[in-house]
Formats: C-alpha cells, structure tokens, sequence
C-alpha cells in the first residue's frame, strides 16, 4: 500500500498544473457550499431572532379559533384576563421570563388631507419592553410616557403620509359596539427596525388609549411570552415547540404557537433556497469530477509503458486500478482540504463582519420578511467535514471510469510500446 500510494503521489505531482486545475475547481465548489451554508444558518438567525424581538415574541398565545377564522372580528376573541393568564404561565414553566398582551385590529390614518389603512397595535407600555425589543429602534422621539392620545409610527409611514414628530393625525376604527370612533392624536416617535412591516403600516398605542377608541376595556387579542435564547436557532425552536406544547396542554381553551410555526413561511422559501444553493454546487462539483476523469484517463494513456512493465511484474489489475484511484483520491483531498480553508476564510469574514443587510437589499421588497440589521454567518462543523467527504467521494467515483481502463489492459499490448 505504501509503494502505490508513492507511484501515485509521484504521478500526481508530474502533472502540476493540470492537477491544480482541477483541485482548484473542487475547491470553488466545496468553499461556496461552506460558505453558503454559513450564510443561511445566519440569515436563519436573523430573520427568526427578528420576529422574536419584533412582532412574534418566542411564544403566542391567542384564543382558541381565532387563527383559523380569518373574518373573526378581533372583539370576539379577546384574552378575557391576560394579566392572571401571564402569571399562570409563568408560574408552571420557568424558562418563561415575561409576558405582554397585545391587541390587533385595523384602522384608518388621516393626516387630514390623505388617509390609509394601517395596522393598530396596542400595546402595555410597562411590560412591552420587557418582551419586545421595540422600544429599542425608535429613530426619533421616546416611548410611551402616560402622554394621553400619543402614538408610535413607522418611519416609512409617516414619510409616505408627509408627517412628523409632533404632527397631529386622525385615527378612526371600528368599536366593539360596531360603531366607528375617531380621535386625534400626537406622534411622539418614529420607528425604523428590521421589520418592514411595522417600518411601513404599523402604529403603536397604548392600552388605555385604544380602550378609550374601540369603547372597550381589558384589550388582548395576544398574549405574548419571552423566552432566553438558546445556543443556536434550532435549540430556540425546538425550546418554542415544547413551551407551547405544554401551554397548549395545561389551557385547552387556548391556542399556543411556537416560533417555527409562525416562521413557517420563511422557513419554506429558505428551504426552497437552500434546495438551489445545493444543486449549483452539485453541478460545480460534478464539473470537478469531469475534470478529474479527464486528467486521470490522459495520465492512463500517458502511461501505457508504464502499466505493461507493473503488469508484467507481478501487479494485479485489481491493484494497477487501486493505483489510479488513489491518484484521484490525492487530488480529491488536495480539493476538499483547500474548498475547506477557503470556506472557512470566507464564513469567518461573515462571522466576525458580516454584511448590512440594509446596504445589500437597499429598499427591496423581500416579501416582509424582517431581515434589517447586520447578516452575520454562523460556524459549521458539520458543513466543513460533509465538504471534505463529498469532495474526495466525488473524485473517488470520478477516478473509477479511468482507473477500470487501466485495469483492463494486457501486459503484453501495453509493452507494444516500449
């Protein structure tokens, strides 16, 4: 074994550059799949920790029914004591560290010249901080203070309507009585987060504001729950899924859902991408294996002399086969090994970089998806070593066509050329 691995090290070497032709190729292929892989598990990251931090909250509970009968009027399914619902959870599940309702409805801003539907989100300003991280993007002015008929907007809402700090705006809704109520009130802050939702049509109010608009107290079509984050996204989720699941359990009368149920949209067209990604690097990889034929079966004609004199030595053609693949197998780790550090060169720039995901997309629609801030990578063990094995798989295979027809010949035709 050690004298083949040497006859085959030395063939690998008399041929440079087409040997490093061909490593090189392997490696653009094996280095983009690292890479590619770094870059969703982060923008997984991002996008989920963003609907989190935002809008979802790790774990939401709604009333059951009220998600699946999309014409339900939001009166209908109220939290009817969301305070002692939070405590409850809290209570029976530790890794609960908070809770805060929500209400949701539509309504109409008016600037008194246009107007436009947006999306009306009360919200208890003495615990919504303590779920969301809201309070946090806030691009001008302050939060909620106990100011009455005071509201939040998005930042891209209130310069479609030509508004600004200190504008008043007109706010109508339907009430719980069917009846349409208006009011004014005074923007206090703008909005500018990672979520293009609240950025474009969202407006915050607080509780008892929106009580004093809708003709309605102890408002709460939601009541949402923090939770610590794990190690990695997949342990968030998977955490999500079973706090949930025992909320589900213990409040029948209640609908809970996890994080990766109210994601399951991107997670979907991630997935899609991913199926993509992996077949444009299969084809990469394939091109590779071409080259690798190619330069094992030009070595193979190359050194028809060569195979007749080990032939007729004494060499099986099992082993004069096992020669060849070896030969491919050197080239093949040569690929994977240099794909390995080139992907990991570029997911360390993407994990202690990253890239603004606001200069990347600019004012691109990704379909509301909430991927502002900074797309950092995330490392991958498991992706360097599947590169490195599928690599020298691949010119294994790739190395077996020549390596069979080398086998193939008869000592006596290949010394015809001596």
């Amino acid at each position: 074994m050690g004298t083949q691995f040497k006859i085959a090290w030395r063939n690998v070497m008399r041929h440079k550059r087409r040997t490093a032709i061909t490593a090189m190729v392997m490696s653009a292929g094996i280095g983009t799949f690292i890479f590619f892989n770094s870059v969703l598990a982060g923008m997984d990251s991002l996008t989920i920790y963003n609907m989190i931090d935002l809008s979802e909250s790790s774990v939401k509970i709604k009333t059951l029914g009220y998600s699946d009968d999309p014409s339900a009027s939001p009166f209908d399914y109220l939290i009817k004591d969301a305070s002692a619902l939070g405590w409850a959870i809290r209570a029976a599940d530790p890794r609960i560290l908070a809770t805060t309702p929500r209400f949701k409805t539509f309504a109409t801003l008016s600037n008194y010249r246009d107007s436009r539907p947006v999306l009306l989100t009360a919200v208890d300003p003495s615990t919504d901080g303590t779920v969301f991280k809201t309070r946090e993007f806030l691009e001008d002015g302050s939060w909620f203070d106990g100011r009455a008929n005071a509201v939040i907007m998005g930042s891209a809402l209130a310069a479609d309507m030509g508004l600004k700090m200190g504008d008043p705006v007109l706010i109508s809704s339907e009430t719980a009585n069917e009846n349409i109520n208006a009011d004014e009130y005074f923007i206090i802050a703008l909005l500018n987060t990672a979520d293009p939702n609240l950025n474009t049509c969202g407006l915050l109010m607080a509780l008892p504001d929106a009580e004093k608009l809708l003709g309605r107290t102890n408002l709460a079509t939601e009541l949402n729950c923090k939770m610590a984050k794990a190690a990695s996204v997949d342990k968030t989720m998977e955490e999500s899924l079973f706090a949930a699941g025992k909320i589900q359990k213990e409040h029948r009368d209640m609908e809970a859902s996890d994080i990766a149920t109210m994601a399951q949209g991107y997670l979907a067209m991630r997935n899609m991408k991913a199926k993509y990604s992996s077949i444009i690097i299969l084809i990469v990889l394939a091109i590779s294996g071409v080259g690798i034929i190619n330069t094992i079966l030009m070595s193979v004609y190359s050194r028809v002399k060569e195979i007749g004199i080990l032939a007729a030595y004494g060499m099986k053609a099992r082993e004069i086969r096992n020669l060849f693949i070896t030969e491919g197998a050197i080239i093949g780790v040569m690929g994977s090994l240099g794909g390995a550090v080139l992907g990991m060169a570029m997911t360390a720039y993407m994990v202690y970089v990253g890239i603004p995901m606001q200069a990347l997309i600019g004012k691109v629609d990704m379909g509301g998806l909430p991927l502002g801030g900074t797309l950092k990578g995330e490392w991958s063990v498991s992706a360097v070593t599947t590169g490195i094995l599928y690599g020298i798989a691949i010119a294994v295979i790739a190395a077996w066509i020549p390596a069979r027809t080398a086998s193939k010949m008869k000592p006596c035709e290949a010394l015809k050329f001596i």
